[in-house]
């Protein structure tokens, strides 16, 4: 038996759990904590939802020799790709030319409904001030690479 194995049922005895309790409470099968008390290797995933369970580091539950299962080793907080860095300037852009299109059929709404009362200025300045004050930031912004 490994020293994950024996840490994981020493945790759940001194708790008075079942396997069925501690899969429960950790999210995850009664038959992943059979094998894990068994001795298999376990997953990144599958420590991490056991240290939540027991509320403790994963280090500890670890006791830094069991390796990991062979189909989750590369799994890790890094592993997942970063999104691309999105361009300021074409975001402003794409926001730019939503706002004149809502304002040019918020415009005609208002022309065609009530010629006598311009209220379409009020949008266009509370949405079109902030617009112009992140068109002034761009203009100090070096563009990006790419």
């Amino acid at each position: 038996m490994t020293d994950t194995a024996e840490t994981i049922r020493e945790l759940r005895l001194q708790r008075a759990w079942s396997q069925e309790q501690l899969a429960e409470i950790a999210g995850i099968s009664a038959r992943t904590v059979q094998r894990l008390e068994q001795g298999q290797a376990a997953a990144l995933e599958t420590l991490k939802a056991l240290a939540a369970a027991f509320d403790m580091p994963i280090d500890r539950l670890r006791g830094g020799s069991a390796p990991l299962a062979k189909d989750d080793s590369m799994m890790t907080e890094t592993a997942v790709p970063s999104p691309a860095p999105r361009d300021p300037q074409r975001t402003f852009r794409r926001h730019l030319l939503v706002f004149a299109a809502v304002m040019s059929g918020l415009a005609a709404i208002n022309l065609f409904h009530n010629p006598d009362h311009l209220w379409v200025i009020y949008p266009a300045l509370g949405w079109g001030v902030p617009l112009a004050i992140k068109a002034l930031s761009l203009r100090h912004t070096p563009p990006a690479a790419g």
